[in-house]
């Protein structure tokens, strides 16, 4: 019987052991550096500290907000943190609808539809939403701990506005049974591309929001000439409705941090010059630099030194390639001539003979035009009169280093 005990706990200590060294392993591997998705961790974010306390503020006060940023700038990713801390510190719910690729009238019931059948599992008003979205025309099932909705498009284009009109009242609704003593954050990504739906849907929304005064908005776009056309012209509906916010890219010294911590939490050192060069190469974009630090990690043993950071970019290189043609092959082939000059060639004055010359460029007017096309559609940056500069720093490297063998 003694025996027996000493083996047992024998058995034990050796399983500890174990699983305590095991856990320090899989704590100090574990790559921190999270990119191609949407962020929820605030500890996975990169800085954004101002943002993160302004969006709090605007959302708990009721003040609409209109945030830009290009692509891959984290502003979704922003907005997702923001409303985790609202749930978890104020209790505040949220709806998220992604507008990205709405066409007409009927995608946006939809997709609004989808967006709150969501948003009801999470905040547990599964009965309520069933309920609405069933008077509204929608199909509704449970099944566990998910929900499916289906809306018919009857095709009468009175019937899909009366559907939407009732969408839109929905928010006030959930705003009020919610326990933030009547708050409600609803965000909407790539709001957008509302402006070329038939059907001046703006219009329509614009009404239903005004009549929402429990409900908190963040307007979210990557494209600044359509968010421009719904919140600058003044006889749009959305005409200066709310406080616009642009984000930038990140400043240098917060995101050295945000990299030299991540990796040493991690288990791994960066070296002060490795992190530097990391922050030249991406140049405070947030999801190139999350990008090669990932690779980064994934390739060092346990110190990251600009060797490593070298190598991270050339996997991040080969990791995009596919990605970088398809953005190049979009490009009319004017826009595309001068996007390669400002990549290859960055200068104050491009406008100069030679320089037109140089890059099959035809001429001034045709030059203005693409700078226009290609800051519109968020390719090109181009602020306070600086010279324009491509809003990926990677792809611009792949054009310097690996387009037409480099």
């Amino acid at each position: 019987m003694r025996s027996d005990l000493f083996l047992l706990t024998a058995f034990q200590s050796i399983v500890h052991c174990f699983s305590k060294h095991y856990t320090v392993l899989v704590d100090e591997y574990i790559n921190p550096f999270v990119y191609g998705r949407p962020i929820y961790s605030e500890e996975e974010l990169a800085d954004r500290s101002s943002e993160k306390r302004q969006l709090m503020a605007d959302a708990n006060s009721g003040q609409p907000v209109i945030l830009y940023a290009p692509r891959r700038y984290g502003k979704t990713s922003l907005a997702r943190v923001v409303s985790e801390r609202l749930l978890a510190d104020y209790l505040v719910p949220t709806i998220y609808v992604d507008l990205w690729g709405v066409t007409s009238i009927s995608d946006m019931v939809q997709v609004l539809g989808r967006a709150y059948a969501a948003a009801s599992l999470r905040h547990r008003t599964g009965r309520f939403f069933a309920d609405l979205l069933r008077s509204i025309g929608f199909q509704v099932e449970f099944a566990g701990t998910t929900v499916s909705v289906s809306y018919e498009a009857r095709g009468r284009e009175d019937q899909e506005r009366a559907a939407l009109m009732g969408l839109l009242d929905v928010p006030q609704q959930m705003a009020v049974r919610s326990p933030s003593q009547g708050r409600l954050l609803m965000i909407l990504d790539e709001f957008g591309e509302v402006f070329n739906v038939p059907g001046e849907p703006d219009a329509l929304m614009r009404t239903a929001f005004q009549a929402s005064p429990n409900v908190s908005f963040i307007f979210m776009g990557s494209k600044r000439s359509l968010m421009d056309a719904l919140f600058v012209e003044r006889h749009r509906p959305f005409y200066n409705f709310g406080r616009r916010m642009n984000l930038g890219r990140l400043p240098f010294e917060e995101l050295g941090d945000f990299v030299e911590a991540r990796f040493a939490n991690s288990g791994k050192h960066a070296t002060p010059e490795a992190v530097d060069l990391l922050l030249s190469l991406t140049d405070g974009h947030p999801h190139r630099s999350q990008q090669l630090a990932h690779h980064a990690f994934d390739l060092a043993s346990k110190e990251v030194d600009e060797e490593t950071v070298l190598s991270a970019k050339e996997a991040a290189l080969d990791e995009t390639a596919d990605e970088f043609r398809v953005v190049l092959d979009r490009m009319s082939p004017a826009a595309r001539a001068v996007y390669l000059a400002v990549c290859k060639d960055p200068a104050t004055e491009m406008t100069s003979r030679g320089y037109l010359q140089r890059h099959g460029i035809k001429g001034t007017g045709s030059l203005r035009s693409a700078l226009r096309t290609l800051t519109d559609a968020g390719d090109l940056e181009q602020t306070g009169g600086k010279k324009p500069v491509s809003t990926d720093p990677l792809l611009a490297t792949w054009v310097q280093e690996r387009m037409n063998g480099g």
